[in-house]
């Protein structure tokens, strides 16, 4: 909790320094349109309210259009209607017409641009980064695109996977309930939910059983989400659902303390990290394994990796940050750092 804690409290004050540069920007277009009684704070409260105008088209078009991809001609209306909303703000605060309120936002534009400079400068490559989970494999701790089930053993709620890959390759439904236990339905129909947004910390270095984000091996441009299982230096292997390091049997975490680890992903056998095939990792690398073990392609499977690697192994400079929190949807809300 720590951790993401300090991250939220790093976007609150970049929030806040966000709004004061708004209003400042706001006020310089107030002067250059010569609005009378234009002053700071009027600016900053009325920036204040168009972040919430701004936020409530957000939750709108979440609403009406998912969170998926939207065409071109949909994201012109949103923008459209962001403009309105600036424009309105501006008229009911300052009591300007159409065009001197047009005049007044123009700068607005110039502190978006710093806003955004900074997030892909500075935000996104060293503090913090979101992510949004497409697969089911790091249910049920983390949830790809999904639908809810009951688990046949114990009756808990169990998360079978909705991806349009696993639609494609499973004749059968696989789901993993909260204790992890493994389910199968053969026809499991149902409104699918989407998948949970992360929040990764940049700054962090990946611990054992930490969540992390990083570049698939045999595809830098893919970015996947694994449990941290073997550090640099060890050598791996799954033995009778355990993980050994260096010869030595590992005990999960309590939140971890019913998962089964296999040697095998539905009807792909593991082909690293076995008792017979050791996963020998190097000064800088690490062995990620999934938490639906059963099906999770993850580094057991791997045939491809870094040139000069092998192909299991995950070098530092591919990880992309260490996941703390796990921020949407607001009934999935919760902190592992």
């Amino acid at each position: 909790m720590t951790y993401t804690i300090a991250i939220l409290s790093i976007f609150l004050l970049i929030w806040i320094l966000s709004l004061g540069l708004n209003a400042f920007f706001l006020l310089l277009g107030l002067r250059w349109a010569k609005v009378e009684e234009a002053n700071f704070r009027r600016a900053f409260k009325a920036s204040i309210v168009m972040f919430l105008v701004e936020i409530i088209l957000v939750l709108g078009q979440r609403y009406f259009y998912g969170s998926g991809e939207r065409p071109v001609a949909e994201e012109l209306v949103i923008l459209a209607m962001q403009i309105v909303g600036l424009l309105v703000v501006t008229r009911l605060f300052f009591g300007t017409g159409i065009l001197r309120s047009f005049q007044a936002t123009l700068p607005l534009f110039a502190a978006g641009a710093i806003s955004l400079a900074f997030a892909a400068l500075i935000f996104v490559p060293f503090i913090a980064e979101a992510f949004v989970v497409p697969t089911g494999s790091m249910a049920p701790t983390i949830l790809g695109r999904h639908i809810e089930a009951r688990c046949k053993t114990c009756d808990q709620p169990t998360f079978v996977s909705a991806s349009h890959d696993h639609v494609r390759s499973q004749q059968e439904s696989h789901g993993i309930c909260v204790n992890f236990h493994s389910n199968t339905f053969k026809d499991k129909r149902g409104m699918p939910n989407e998948g949970d947004r992360v929040l990764t910390a940049k700054f962090l270095s990946p611990q054992r059983w930490d969540v992390a984000v990083f570049k698939l091996p045999s595809d830098p441009n893919i970015n996947y989400v694994k449990r941290v299982v073997g550090l640099p230096g060890e050598t791996i292997f799954i033995d009778e659902g355990s993980v050994y390091a260096n010869g030595q049997k590992l005990t999960p975490p309590e939140h971890l303390a019913n998962i089964v680890y296999s040697d095998s992903s539905g009807s792909l056998k593991a082909i690293h990290g076995t008792k017979d095939n050791p996963a020998t990792l190097g000064p800088d690398e690490y062995f990620m394994l999934g938490d639906n073990t059963e099906r999770a392609l993850d580094a057991r499977h791997w045939k491809t990796g870094v040139p000069g690697r092998q192909p299991y192994a995950v070098p530092e400079s591919h990880i992309e940050g260490v996941v703390t929190t796990i921020y949407w949807p607001v009934d999935r809300w919760r902190s592992f750092k």
